[in-house]
């Protein structure tokens, strides 16, 4: 029996830090659509997971710079600028390590990555991410990542292992020949008949996240989802299949929520900004993890169907829903 003080937020963590604190100089060449805005407005709006005095820190102690030379907080960005910042001590999040290899021949290297993982350097994770820990496995291999996953779900990631295979197979992705399905645990009583949302996605007007796509959002693009009913559960909770019929960021995510039915343990699409904010701010906290219940959000890539760009042989790829967010206890 498990023990009743140990949570299952707590009793599914395989999180390990394998990178130790370093320091670290950025050089970034600022995106177009934050031209215009003081250097405090974009690093607020860009890493909300920093807080505010530290980048101000950073400012006055002269380890910030804009083009070479020394900015105030309400320096307006240029166009073409590039931000020069000096960081000291970065401790990055810890992140599960342990994958499987579902499939590999001399074209591809298919694996099923865990959660808390992510896939390229981005946002927290610098060193903690699989491009980074492969190239140190084997310097010499460049490896081709195929598409996205976010650095919570977990699944089916597609990987080139040659530059030709990486091009064959962006052909496949961009005529739409490959089928990718999930799955989700989403809070909620879910529609036996399923539903189609069909919402053009873009940057959230509503929301204090500045990362949160919405439907209707600005500068929004067509997205449509599919979503199917697998299985109603006692808790309250909803296990169901997710089809994106386009491809936009957050996408399954950002349209289950708008259906009403958000994904367990998603800290962005959760009807609640307080939920992202306070994470970020206080870390995991014991009220947070009451509130999300998991330590990642509910959601899987576990099928994949293909054409095999060199061996023409149809591919079919899946991968078991995970334990750690295969909940049953009460919501």
């Amino acid at each position: 029996m498990m023990n009743q003080a140990v949570s299952f937020f707590d009793l599914h963590d395989s999180r390990v830090n394998i990178a130790d604190p370093y320091d670290h100089e950025y050089h970034v060449k600022v995106p177009k659509v934050f031209c215009g805005i003081t250097i405090d407005e974009y690093y607020s709006k860009r890493f909300p997971y920093k807080t505010r005095d530290l980048w101000m820190k950073s400012i006055e102690e002269g380890r910030v710079r804009i083009n070479g030379l020394p900015i105030t907080p309400d320096t307006v960005i240029q166009p073409e600028a590039i931000i020069d910042s000096l960081v000291y001590d970065i401790r990055e999040p810890p992140i599960n390590v342990s994958w499987n290899v579902l499939f590999e021949d001399e074209y591809l290297y298919i694996i099923d990555k865990p959660g808390h993982l992510p896939v390229h350097p981005t946002g927290r994770f610098y060193k903690h991410s699989f491009l980074q820990i492969m190239m140190d496995r084997d310097p010499g291999w460049k490896i081709h990542v195929m598409h996205r996953l976010d650095v919570e779900t977990s699944g089916i990631l597609i990987v080139g292992k040659t530059k030709e295979a990486a091009s064959a197979f962006f052909k496949i992705f961009k005529n739409k020949e490959i089928q990718k399905e999930y799955k989700a645990l989403v809070r909620g009583a879910f529609p036996k008949e399923g539903i189609i949302v069909d919402g053009p996605l873009g940057k959230s007007i509503n929301s204090t996240i500045s990362v949160k796509m919405e439907v209707n959002g600005v500068d929004n693009k067509e997205a449509i989802s599919k979503y199917e009913l697998l299985e109603l559960r006692e808790n309250g909770t909803s296990l169901i299949k997710c089809i994106p019929i386009t491809g936009r960021t957050n996408q399954l995510r950002a349209h289950i929520e708008h259906a009403g039915f958000p994904i367990l343990g998603d800290k962005i699409y959760c009807k609640d900004d307080s939920i992202f904010h306070d994470y970020h701010e206080d870390g995991e906290t014991e009220s947070l993890k009451k509130k999300l219940i998991l330590n990642r959000q509910a959601l899987h890539a576990y099928k994949v169907s293909f054409i095999h760009p060199f061996t023409k042989e149809q591919m079919t790829i899946e991968s078991d829903f995970p334990d750690d967010i295969n909940y049953f206890g009460e919501v």
